[in-house]
């Protein structure tokens, strides 16, 4: 009976440890993601590459104003924060960021009826 209460304990601590470091390492200020990004976008099985540029422009809650240069276009778009993944899109393909600990970095990729793209970015 003794055993089996301390495997219980165990078990119970190990899970409270790992739920307290999975909270740590998502807590990020959503405040500091406003700002400029730089950074490549890359169509691997096409063979392109270019810069791609992100403007955060607002961060309310999870909701994240968003101004995107590439190709030498301009446009706006409204994504959602949830811990350190940042998404936005719409008609023509939806957009996956992943946010570094340190929060100056963001990787991810877009996809679309046009294939996918590998995104990296830097906070400038």
């Amino acid at each position: 009976m003794m055993r089996h209460v301390l495997v219980v304990l165990s078990a119970l601590a190990l899970v409270l440890r790992l739920g307290i470091l999975g909270a740590e390492a998502q807590s990020i200020d959503p405040q500091s993601l406003t700002g400029e990004w730089q950074g490549q976008a890359v169509r691997a099985e096409r063979g392109q590459s270019g810069p791609y540029n992100l403007t955060v422009v607002k961060v309310e809650g999870d909701r994240v104003s968003l101004q995107i240069e590439r190709s030498g276009r301009t446009s706006k778009a409204i994504g959602t924060l949830k811990g350190k993944t940042l998404t936005y899109g719409g008609g023509q393909g939806e957009t996956e960021l992943t946010i570094s600990d340190n929060g100056k970095e963001m990787r991810g990729t877009w996809t679309g009826s046009g294939g996918r793209a590998n995104i990296s970015l830097t906070k400038k």
